[in-house]
């Protein structure tokens, strides 16, 4: 005769056993999906992370080209006024000296004078002078744009000299 009990039960516990080795497999599967998945985002972070990285490096390299940039246009700048200032000074104490003496070249001083002044303010250097009425200044006005002048010389002077 057959014994179904024993048949039954091992039906039901192949099947069972069947179940679990197949959730196993499947679990195994799942885990190896997700272990490849996470390397696969642990891969494609690094990359950004690089990528970032470079960024943040090419703009590093920027800004300090530009700083550089920056400093060199500063340093041709106080050049090209000190320059333009030691040009000056001697027009401008040479206009303080002719203010009386000579009438013909004193005014063509001072239209050299008036032309300094504008290229330097093309520089970035003002020079205070108040002189209203450029035809004839006052002597207190000239000495005034020499004195300032020479001060201005000397700073840049300082300036270029660091």
């Amino acid at each position: 005769m057959v014994d179904w009990a024993g048949l039954i039960s091992t039906l039901v516990f192949g099947f069972a056993a069947g179940m679990i080795t197949a959730w196993r497999k499947a679990s195994l599967e799942a885990t190896m999906i997700w272990v490849d998945d996470l390397r696969h985002r642990v891969e494609i972070m690094k990359g950004d992370r690089e990528k970032r990285q470079q960024l943040r490096h090419v703009k590093m390299d920027e800004d300090r080209a530009a700083e550089l940039k920056a400093v060199e246009e500063e340093r041709k700048r106080v050049r090209r006024a000190h320059l333009e200032l030691t040009k000056a000074l001697p027009i401008a104490n040479e206009t303080v000296k002719t203010w009386v003496i000579e009438p013909v070249r004193h005014q063509e001083l001072i239209g050299e004078l008036r032309a300094s002044l504008e290229r330097l303010s093309g520089c970035g250097v003002k020079i205070q002078h108040g002189v209203d009425n450029w035809r004839s200044p006052f002597s207190w006005e000239l000495e005034r744009i020499a004195k300032n002048i020479d001060a201005e010389t000397n700073k840049y002077a300082a300036l270029r000299g660091k």
